[in-house]
C-alpha cells in the first residue's frame, strides 16, 4: 500500500492485477480510505469497468459520468457542502469520449 500511495503522490498510475478473490477491491478501498483520511485535498474514485463490456458508447459514458459525480459529491459532502458540490451535481453527463474529456 505504501508503494501505491507513493506512486499516487508522484502522479504515476498503477494496475492491480491478480486472480479473482485475492483482495484487489479491498486493497483499493482501504487505500482510498487512508489516502482521503490523511490528505483532505485528494479524492479517490473507485470504478469497475468490467460491467461495461458490450455496452454502447452513449450509455457507457453517461453511466461512467454519473458514477464519477456520485463519488465526488459523496466525498465533498464529507468535507463539508460547498459550491463545488452543486457545480458537480449540475454537470450534464457526457455521451461520447470528447464530452467525457470536457467533463
Amino acid at each position: 500500500m505504501e508503494r501505491i500511495q507513493q506512486m499516487i503522490h508522484d502522479g504515476d498510475y498503477f494496475v492491480v492485477h491478480a486472480p479473482r478473490q485475492m483482495g484487489k477491491t479491498t486493497l483499493l478501498e482501504n487505500m482510498l480510505f487512508e489516502l482521503e483520511s490523511t490528505n483532505p485535498n485528494q479524492i479517490g474514485v473507485l470504478l469497475n469497468f468490467e460491467i461495461y463490456r458490450g455496452v454502447e458508447a452513449p450509455r457507457f459514458y453517461g453511466d461512467l459520468c454519473n458514477k464519477l459525480k456520485f463519488q465526488l459529491v459523496q466525498r465533498l459532502h464529507k468535507l463539508g457542502p460547498t459550491e463545488k458540490t452543486q457545480g458537480i451535481i449540475s454537470l450534464t453527463p457526457a455521451t461520447d469520449r470528447i464530452g467525457f474529456e470536457n467533463l
